[in-house]
């Protein structure tokens, strides 16, 4: 990573990198604001038209990771707000 450091040199002054840029080519999926409160308590949203995984997200933010399910998005990976 080349903009990596050594953990003995960190500070926690660092700049966070963004989840969604960690994510590559992963397809984005938005969602609304009610979709996001399901998805943190690991309900399904949603109608998955692709195969999973996906980045569910919310104006800009990734809110959960998700795989296709019976039709839907099931969360397998929740960030919290």
């Amino acid at each position: 990573m080349a903009a990596g450091h050594p953990l003995e040199g960190l500070t926690g002054a660092e700049p966070l990198i963004d989840p969604l840029a960690l994510l590559g080519s992963m397809i984005r999926i938005p969602v609304s604001a009610d979709d996001a409160v399901r998805l943190r308590h690991g309900q399904r949203v949603g109608r998955a038209l692709e195969p999973g995984p996906a980045a569910l997200v919310l104006d800009g933010r990734l809110i959960a990771i998700g795989e296709a399910a019976d039709d839907a998005w099931q969360p397998v990976v929740v960030l919290t707000a």
